[in-house]
C-alpha cells in the first residue's frame, strides 16, 4: 500500500501565534518557503501574521 495525503491544507495565516506538538506520527509543514519534517516529540512555534501549509503522509 502506498502513501496516501492525509490533508492538504491550504495556506493559513493566523493573527496570533500557534504551534505544533507533534505526539505520534509525522507533519510536514511548509513555512516561509521551507519544508519542516517534524516527528514524534518535536514542537513548532508558528509567529503571528505567518503564512503556512501542512500535510501529513500515512502508510
Amino acid at each position: 500500500m502506498g502513501c496516501v495525503d492525509l490533508m492538504a491544507v491550504s495556506e493559513s495565516v493566523y493573527p496570533t501565534y500557534s504551534a505544533f506538538e507533534i505526539l505520534n506520527g509525522q507533519l510536514k509543514v511548509l513555512m516561509r518557503g521551507k519544508t519542516r519534517n517534524l516527528l514524534q516529540d518535536d514542537v513548532l512555534f508558528i509567529p503571528r501574521n505567518t503564512s503556512y501549509k501542512y500535510s501529513s503522509d500515512v502508510a
